[in-house]
């Protein structure tokens, strides 16, 4: 009788056990995969994710990532990169064979975007298109040179000067000075 029991036991603790591994698998952190792509549909190298701001690493030159150790569930998923937007969105890990697909802008692709509402006089949605740049990287002397042109245009001329002498103090932003000052000071 008391071997019947402790078989009884072991039987149930066997079962108990694997099933509570079955759970624990199924919260089990997971390794995430994922690419980088630019908008011309270009790898994105050395741009940095990070998964709540925990889990980082940089995409490699063909523009994959892997992150171990992730938790499943819904995490915001940041990145960053040199001459590329910052990126900002919230995803669900579900899966270790999902693969995450982030597409980039290039800052080159915003600027050229800026310029088109500005031939188009629309000057804020260009100046929208600006500030995105600038929350990546308030030192592009590029952005800074849209903004000026962009108030000038909107008759804002004292905020232009401003900028114009931000753009003074800048390493590069001399080439882009002498001609703008010319401009908008003789209005």
């Amino acid at each position: 009788m008391m071997k019947k029991f402790l078989i009884s036991i072991t039987v149930l603790l066997i079962f108990f056990s694997t099933a509570c591994k079955s759970v624990d698998l199924a919260k089990a952190p997971v390794t995430l995969n994922g690419m980088i792509y630019d908008n011309q549909n270009k790898p994105v190298v050395n741009y940095t994710i990070c998964v709540d701001g925990v889990y980082c690493c940089q995409s490699d030159i063909s523009g994959r990532f892997v992150l171990k150790d992730v938790p499943k569930g819904e995490h915001v998923i940041t990145g960053y990169g040199d001459r590329y937007l910052n990126i900002k969105e919230t995803t669900v890990i579900y899966d270790k064979a999902q693969i995450l697909y982030i597409r980039v802008l290039t800052v080159e692709a915003k600027l050229n975007e800026a310029f088109m509402y500005l031939e188009q006089s629309f000057f804020e949605k260009a100046e929208e298109s600006v500030r995105e740049i600038l929350l990546c990287d308030e030192d592009n002397t590029e952005a800074l040179f849209f903004m000026t042109v962009i108030k000038y245009q909107e008759g804002r001329i004292e905020e232009s000067l401003l900028l114009l002498e931000q753009l003074r103090q800048k390493k590069e932003g001399g080439k882009y000075v002498n001609g703008l000052e010319k401009i908008i000071t003789e209005n």
